[in-house]
């Protein structure tokens, strides 16, 4: 019997080589900083050497960049954060900008927005790496450039209502295909989600749902469209006393049907897979109970209940099917106030 999953064999033939891999670093540096009550700002020039182990093979780096970071405040309720950092030697030509906003418009109104850039090269575990089953190297190093935009809006506090829109595009991508890190196959990818949650409290109960509509280029509709989990929560109480907490509830969720990636065991990555087969429409449906008295505190949980009366041999992957029903227990006893 071949108990060996591979065809090639780079190292050895027996299938029983350690594949090993690190890469280590150390970075120092050396800049100003400054602060006030609504100002702040630190800007250092950096240097950082890493060094790729794989199997015998050794390969290292040396690289300067610059990096700050800008705090903003303007008013009691706006403020700003920057982070930048740009690659001179080594990397060269290297940029990474994150900004973020926080807009307090009222007392139980707020805002939120960021944006994200990158254009960076591969990293030294993707642009070479030998084991014996696997191996792979790329020749012409290109950047992958990333921009996300992201933004939110809350309205009330106890109970409450808000709404998430993210976007993300990434040109020239790096994706793990065929058993290597690729650069070649995706050039355009863009996706975004749209997401509605909230909490309601009327007494003793509790509601917090959640739906997520996504959107996707054509050559990566690889998510649910739409998406939504929805927890409903009872909360009390027991006998006179009332040390004896006690709170139930049940979540119930859906997803639309989608195509899934490969989960490739040995790398822990997902890989983007070109097939006809789908994830079916799944629901979701979890139950749980929590009891508290003083600082003792147990739950239970039961967790894919909509395993029992759902298609067991559907598949999320390749080689995995859904998860299975699952009992979560625990208990935490704090010894000090």
């Amino acid at each position: 019997i071949d108990t060996i999953p591979y065809d090639t064999l780079y190292l050895d033939t027996t299938g029983l080589t350690r594949d090993q891999f690190q890469t280590s670093g150390i970075s120092t540096g050396a800049g100003v900083f400054f602060s006030s009550p609504k100002f702040k700002v630190d800007a250092t020039l950096n240097h950082k050497y890493w060094r790729n182990q794989n199997v015998g093979m050794k390969r290292d780096t040396n690289e300067f960049f610059l990096h700050s970071n800008l705090w903003l405040k303007l008013g009691e309720r706006l403020t700003l954060h920057n982070e930048f950092y740009f690659n001179l030697i080594g990397a060269t030509g290297e940029i990474k900008e994150h900004a973020r906003l926080n807009f307090k418009m009222w007392d139980n109104l707020s805002l939120t927005g960021q944006l994200r850039f990158e254009n960076v090269y591969p990293t030294p575990y993707q642009r070479f790496h030998t084991s014996n089953y696997l191996k792979w190297e790329i020749q012409d190093l290109e950047m992958q450039q990333k921009i996300q935009v992201a933004g939110a809006l809350k309205w009330g506090n106890k109970n409450h209502v808000q709404a998430n829109v993210i976007w993300t595009s990434v040109n020239n991508g790096r994706y793990f295909i065929d058993n290597q890190w690729r650069q070649d196959t995706l050039d355009f990818v863009s996706i975004g989600a749209l997401n509605i949650k909230g909490a309601y409290h009327l007494g003793k109960f509790s509601f917090y749902p959640s739906a997520t509509l996504r959107f996707m280029s054509s050559n990566f509709s690889l998510q649910p469209i739409l998406s939504t989990l929805n927890r409903l929560a009872y909360t009390t109480t027991l006998f006179k006393s009332g040390k004896l907490g006690f709170s139930v509830g049940v979540d119930v969720g859906y997803e639309s049907s989608y195509n899934y990636m490969a989960y490739h065991e040995v790398y822990d990555v997902y890989q983007p897979f070109q097939s006809l087969d789908k994830v079916p429409e799944l629901i979701q449906l979890n139950a749980f109970l929590a009891l508290s008295i003083d600082e003792f505190r147990f739950f239970v949980k039961g967790e894919n209940i909509s395993y029992l009366f759902q298609d067991a041999t559907t598949r999320i992957d390749p080689n995995y099917p859904i998860m299975p029903l699952l009992l979560r227990l625990g208990i935490t006893w704090d010894f000090f106030n």
